[in-house]
């Protein structure tokens, strides 16, 4: 899986800048990894991201939500 520091990478990657969809179903991302995702200027115009199966945690989880609803 892409893990949390493919994560960072993608976070970092200006090129993903008009990405609206990212679905990251499994790849062993934990909260280090959903940060990067969430805080990263280039994904900001991501609409939905599929994180299903990822150990986030409750407060990962609840992050998840309140930025891109249930």
């Amino acid at each position: 899986g892409l893990g949390n520091d493919g994560a960072r990478a993608l976070a970092d990657a200006g090129a993903l800048r008009s990405l609206r969809s990212l679905d990251l179903r499994r790849n062993r991302l934990a909260p280090a990894g959903l940060a990067a995702l969430l805080d990263s200027h280039h994904l900001r115009h991501l609409e939905q991201l599929e994180l299903t199966g990822n150990p986030l945690g409750r407060a990962g989880w609840k992050e998840v939500r309140a930025r891109f609803g249930e």
